[in-house]
């Protein structure tokens, strides 16, 4: 049975027809987004953005028209071969590919289909052929199209770890669609990264910083691009002049239905952040929410308690290579801090990671222990404040017996 039968065309659901163009789906979102607020719709909600996530991009909008053209056998043969696929039966992927072509013998999709099996099947003649044949098949017209196939090559050669190969595709897609290259810096400074020429790809993001005079809105996922990269390179020190520029791009926005599709996808990366518990990223985010709902008071709260997570995480950071302080502190601080991010089997191997014996004896010194938990709150009062009553109650039970003379020596421990 059709799988699209069983639920709302995407073109429905923003409220339109197949027939609408390209430039008036974002329109369509927004007026969708107001009827389905996350608040009180989330269900809703999430259809809206499913079918904007699809239907925004050309090619995607193009697989999903096909799908919805050939119906039932078209889509079960090219779902199987996508199983199939995965699960590493890469002969019965090929097979139902080569099925679902001669239903759509000029589908690229389906030959990029093949064309990604060939390259798992380290097959490169036949990859060649294919990505030759889907050029072909595609107009001239449909840069954005064609650059997205040699995205698609350059992305499997990647993840086969021939980053030579998948560079000079780049270089080839750069230089016959100029006008198509912030299609190719993501990759271009991934397969970098991945070769561990890290100052090369950030220039390279850099670089595809356009002026203020040449911006346009489209260009947002260069500025987040570059954000994101910053943070995974932990490039902290460029972080205002990061902040400032962006900032600028935002601040420049005047299309309210841009300020609200920006406000997204900038959310969508702060509450990853914030849910992986990283939260000095997520603080750096939310300052551009900040910008761009200025009335939110909800805004100023979830930046307050972001920044004092991080400062808490930071002082984690530091207590983990304080050579000073006993080693008990640390792993206790540690598993409150990450019992509601890390899940709870991870977390416990983490904490065990030290030999039984050891974690014993540590357990034995009890003056030590209790003197550590001074020079905690000395030294690392954000941990200390966050988790005081916790502290204090482990600290009346390791110094309970204990004389006016021993608590004084455990003042000169600390």
């Amino acid at each position: 049975m059709n799988s699209m039968a069983n639920k709302e065309s995407y073109y429905k659901t923003l409220g339109t027809t197949a027939n609408i163009g390209n430039a008036r789906i974002k329109e369509k979102y927004i007026e969708a987004l107001r009827k389905h607020p996350p608040e009180t719709d989330p269900e809703g909600f999430e259809k809206v953005r499913e079918a904007y996530e699809t239907l925004k991009d050309p090619e995607k909008r193009k697989q999903y028209d096909l799908m919805r053209k050939y119906g039932t056998n078209l889509e079960d043969l090219i779902e199987k071969a996508y199983e199939a696929s995965i699960s590493g039966n890469l002969k019965k992927a090929k097979k139902l590919l080569k099925r679902a072509n001669k239903i759509s013998p000029d589908d690229p999709h389906i030959l990029m289909g093949l064309m990604t099996v060939a390259i798992e099947q380290e097959d490169y003649k036949e990859m060649d052929e294919l990505f030759e044949r889907i050029q072909h098949i595609l107009p001239e017209t449909e840069t954005k199209e064609l650059a997205s196939i040699y995205a698609v090559k350059a992305t499997f050669l990647m993840e086969k770890g021939l980053k030579d190969l998948a560079l000079e595709t780049l270089d080839e897609a750069k230089e016959t669609f100029p006008e198509e290259s912030s299609t190719f810096v993501s990759l271009i400074a991934k397969a970098y990264i991945e070769d561990g020429q890290t100052e090369k790809a950030w220039k390279i993001v850099n670089n595809a910083i356009p002026t203020t005079e040449n911006e346009t809105f489209e260009d947002i996922h260069f500025f987040i691009l570059l954000s994101e990269m910053m943070v995974q390179l932990g490039k902290w020190k460029d972080q205002t002049k990061v902040q400032s520029r962006f900032r600028k791009f935002l601040g420049n926005l005047t299309d309210e239905q841009e300020k609200d599709i920006a406000y997204d996808q900038l959310y969508e990366i702060y509450e990853e952040f914030y849910d992986e518990g990283r939260y000095r990223e997520a603080e750096f985010f939310i300052d551009f929410l900040r910008l761009l709902d200025k009335q939110d008071p909800e805004l100023k709260e979830m930046k307050k308690d972001a920044k004092y997570l991080a400062r808490i995480q930071k002082e984690i950071e530091r207590l983990k290579i304080d050579e000073d302080i006993f080693p008990l502190i640390f792993l206790q601080a540690f598993e409150w801090f990450y019992e509601d991010i890390i899940p709870p089997q991870q977390l416990e191997m983490m904490i065990n990671s030290l030999p039984a014996d050891i974690l014993a004896e540590m357990e034995e010194e009890i003056e030590m222990h209790a003197a550590g938990i001074l020079r905690l709150r000395k030294k690392y009062p954000s941990i200390y404040k966050h988790y005081k009553e916790a502290w204090d109650e482990i600290f009346e039970e390791l110094t309970e017996g204990l004389n006016r003379d021993m608590k004084r020596e455990l003042r000169r421990l600390r």
